[in-house]
């Protein structure tokens, strides 16, 4: 199998002076690298990763996915779909929802 493709996911390289192994734990204010995750996830499934995404593709399937609502410190929930639906109902008034301003509404 011949594999030609360009990913961070498979390189060691470095960030603020320290090496990448995708193994790290990150804040719950997360935002993923799409290109990131997605070499990582395609390396996977050809069966030819290497530890950094292998750690990215464990981060992403055993942490993150199958999260869909976020809890405040009171333990009010606000759920994933509620939410994108009231973004995209806003979206076709022509108005843009922060999700501070759909926290106020519920």
């Amino acid at each position: 199998m011949t594999v030609d493709a360009i990913s961070r996911a498979t390189g060691g390289g470095t960030s603020g002076g320290e090496s990448g192994s995708g193994g790290g734990s990150i804040s719950a204010n997360l935002k993923f690298d799409a290109d990131l995750l997605i070499n990582a996830k395609v390396l996977n499934e050809l069966g030819i990763e290497n530890e950094a995404a292998q750690g990215i593709n464990d981060r992403w399937e055993y942490d993150m996915a199958g999260w869909d609502s976020v809890w405040t410190e009171d333990g009010q929930p606000y759920d994933w779909n509620d939410y994108i639906t009231a973004v995209n109902n806003a979206r076709n008034e022509g108005k843009y929802l922060t999700f501070a301003e759909y926290t106020a509404t519920m």
